[in-house]
């Protein structure tokens, strides 16, 4: 008994897609793909232009929205607060891998030598 896997992964047997083009297709055998899908749908042709209303109404498994420029999805207020993080990392990384203008070297490899003398020394770290 033919059969089609679904996205999620699940196995519907034929005849019992709510699509009656996907049952007549399961039941003969034929390949479930957007083409041959397609062609049964619109047997004059598939309307021009192809919207994304006309591609909602396609079974889910074959939806293709790559076609449509579709517009982008509003950035939540944790979206905005994750990228001011990411920003200001990026920003002390790049300030720390600058040249200390006094020695020549690494502001990080200054603050990391500082770091390890403390420590062998029993201080605590007090600049940063």
């Amino acid at each position: 008994m033919p059969s089609f896997k679904k996205p999620g992964g699940s196995m519907q047997p034929s005849g019992t897609h709510p699509d009656p083009i996907v049952n007549w297709m399961q039941k003969r055998g034929m390949p479930l793909t957007r083409e041959s899908y397609l062609m049964r749908a619109y047997p004059e042709g598939v309307p021009k232009p192809w919207t994304a209303e006309l591609e909602e109404g396609l079974p889910e498994e074959l939806q293709d929205y790559r076609q449509f420029d579709l517009p982008e999805a509003e950035e939540t207020e944790e979206d905005g607060i994750r990228a001011e993080a990411l920003r200001r990392l990026r920003v002390l990384r790049m300030s720390e891998a600058q040249l200390d203008p006094m020695s020549g070297s690494s502001l990080l490899q200054n603050r990391s030598q500082r770091t390890a003398a403390s420590r062998s020394a029993g201080k605590p770290d007090t600049q940063k």
